[in-house]
């Protein structure tokens, strides 16, 4: 009984032991959102590692929520029919967020020389945690912008942004020199992104709004 009673107790502890070994070699995961802000008519094609993400691709302005991903580096490319494909690595860390949103920019054709627009990739790191509100609002337009929050004026440079922590009230309007970009629910607790971009053909400013609530 002795005997036995010692296996016993040694198996569990051996299986204690490997489960503790399973647990920490359990890889890493991070989360990484993507978002259409290109301005562009069609759907622009977004693939992670070379796998697709969403069949038909991101309608303008489409966010998607955010999706756990191993951590490390990742290749994240976007493709638009009439823009080509433009591709970047991105790092996610163990427990780390990042958006990576596809937008297009003016650029000069080497043959015609008239003014085109091509594909390009930002990242920007995502807030983990959040006691309260907070909310941050992405210019990714070519020029800088002096955006209006709930009346309150800051000028934005390009593919920067500007943030508000410890939102007060249920709602954020945006205007640029008196014009609506539009107005955005903030009910419940979380980070809020807001990306403002322009329609590539009528250079019409709007917005693509990517909530994540704590």
């Amino acid at each position: 009984m002795k005997a036995r009673s010692k296996f016993s107790l040694l198996l569990a502890a051996g299986l204690l032991l490997g489960s503790l070994t399973l647990r920490a070699q359990a890889p890493a995961q991070g989360s990484i959102r993507l978002i259409n802000v290109t301005g562009l008519p069609q759907p622009t094609a977004f693939t992670i590692d070379g796998a697709k993400i969403k069949k038909d691709g991101f309608t303008d302005g489409f966010a998607s929520g955010l999706v756990g991903i191993l951590a490390g580096a990742h290749t994240i490319s976007a493709t638009y029919a009439a823009g080509g494909t433009v591709q970047q690595t991105v790092n996610v860390t163990p427990s780390g967020s990042v958006s990576v949103f596809a937008y297009s920019k003016v650029a000069v054709d080497p043959v015609t020389k008239a003014p085109t627009r091509t594909l390009a990739l930002g990242v920007r790191e995502n807030q983990i945690g959040v006691k309260g509100k907070r909310v941050y609002v992405l210019n990714a337009c070519d020029k800088a912008l002096p955006l209006s929050l709930n009346g309150q004026v800051r000028n934005v440079d390009p593919l920067k942004e500007t943030g508000i922590d410890g939102f007060q009230g249920t709602e954020l309007a945006v205007e640029v020199a008196g014009k609506s970009v539009g107005k955005f629910a903030i009910e419940e607790k979380g980070n809020y992104l807001i990306v403002i971009y322009q329609d590539a053909k009528t250079s019409e400013l709007k917005a693509a709004y990517a909530p994540d609530f704590g």
